[in-house]
């Protein structure tokens, strides 16, 4: 399972994220983390999990993610990665 993290971000610490790769080691996944402060930094994620193919990707509620959940959304459906989002603002529509 990969997690997707704005290292600018003040809402999910590197302490949520340990306990995020802590919970996911105790049943067994492997876990990994990729950082994103853009638009083009997500789409260079994206890029790399092309190689990885992880099972699984983790998004935070954080507002950079809220604001690129169409590019996220997109970006998971044609690579074939399921995503768990932290949040139901990821999952809402843009109006």
């Amino acid at each position: 399972m990969v997690a997707l993290v704005d290292p600018t971000s003040t809402v999910y610490t590197e302490a949520t994220y340990a306990e995020f790769h802590a919970f996911a080691r105790a049943i067994g996944l492997q876990t990994q983390t990729f950082r994103a402060s853009s638009s083009q930094e997500i789409d260079a994620v994206f890029g790399n999990l092309e190689h990885e193919r992880p099972d699984a990707l983790f998004v935070g509620n954080d507002g950079l993610f809220v604001t690129h959940r169409v590019q996220l959304s997109n970006l998971a459906s044609r690579h074939a990665i399921p995503v768990a989002y932290a949040s139901r603002e990821l999952l809402k529509p843009v109006a």
